[in-house]
This record gives structure tokens, C-alpha cells and sequence, in this order.
């Protein structure tokens, strides 16, 4: 950005302070922008992934399904009763499931996205310019 003063005049104090205010906003201005997008990047990421977890897990499902029924007839030699069968097996699958749900859980609670640092900024630059318009 060229000097809006000539090179041999002093500046004024008016002049330097509305230059510093207008340079506040475009660095605040410049910190929301990217925030903005660190926002929208994490969010456009988490969705992605979510959509593929949910494809997974309906696929998992399904096999789901058939490894369960497999099982269920191949017991039927050792226990004859098809409701004994289906209760083991049910038992088993709700704990296993159990099991994967806590640990997605809990994976998916630690590797949420980390705009820690890039609020702070925003913030502090939103109130640098509040403290600026105030004085």
C-alpha cells in the first residue's frame, strides 16, 4: 500500500490514528476470514468422515447379519433348541457391539478438530478492535 502522505510532511496524529484503526480492521477482518475457513475445512472433514463411517457401518451390518446366521445353523448339531442358538448369539453380538461403540465413542471425542489456537486469535483481534472503537 503506497504512503497516503507526502514524504516530507509530518503525518498528523488524526491521520496515524484513523490509518492504525483501519489497519486493526483489516487484520481482524483478516483473522475472521480464517477462522471461517479453518471452521468450514474441519467441518467439511468431519462430515466426510461421518458419511463414511455410516457407509461402513451399514455394510458391517449386513455381514453383520450373515456371520449370525452362519453361526446360528452351524450350532444347531450342538444345541438343537434354535431359540438357545439365537439367544447366545444375540448376547454375544450386543456385547461385541457395545464394546465398538464405546471405542468409536470415545475416538471420535478426542480427534475432534483442534481451532484452539485460531479462536483465540479471532477473539483477541474482535477485541482489540472493540477496545480500539472505544478510546
Amino acid at each position: 500500500m503506497a504512503n497516503p502522505h507526502p514524504p516530507d510532511a509530518r503525518p498528523k496524529i488524526g491521520d496515524l490514528l484513523h490509518d492504525i484503526g483501519r489497519d486493526v480492521r483489516t487484520i481482524a477482518g483478516d483473522e475472521l476470514q480464517l477462522v471461517r475457513h479453518e471452521l468450514t475445512t474441519a467441518v467439511h472433514k468431519m462430515l466426510f468422515d461421518a458419511v463414511g463411517t455410516a457407509l461402513g457401518a451399514v455394510v458391517a451390518l449386513i455381514g453383520l447379519g450373515f456371520l449370525c446366521t452362519a453361526a446360528v445353523a452351524g450350532l444347531a448339531p450342538v444345541l438343537p433348541a434354535l431359540w438357545l442358538r439365537l439367544l447366545i448369539m444375540a448376547a454375544v453380538y450386543v456385547f461385541l457391539g457395545g464394546i465398538a461403540a464405546m471405542r468409536f465413542a470415545d475416538k471420535l471425542k478426542s480427534d475432534g478438530p483442534e481451532l484452539g489456537a485460531s479462536v483465540t486469535g479471532a477473539r483477541r483481534a474482535v477485541e482489540a478492535v472493540e477496545h480500539g472503537l472505544e478510546h
